[in-house]
């Protein structure tokens, strides 16, 4: 039941809000991803100055 919840209302949604979602969880991952890449550049910086 809660799945027909939900995709009821994803129908009452116009293609142009969907897209917009999508722009913004593409653009909010883009973001998450930059900063797992600067820890991982971080953790390699100081492991690499450690030895």
């Amino acid at each position: 039941m809660i799945m027909a919840n939900k995709h009821c209302k994803l129908l009452h949604k116009s293609f142009k809000e969907l897209v917009q979602e999508n722009k913004q969880k593409i653009l909010n991952d883009k973001q998450e991803m930059e900063k797992i890449e600067q820890r991982i550049e971080q953790r390699y910086t100081i492991n690499k100055s450690a030895s």
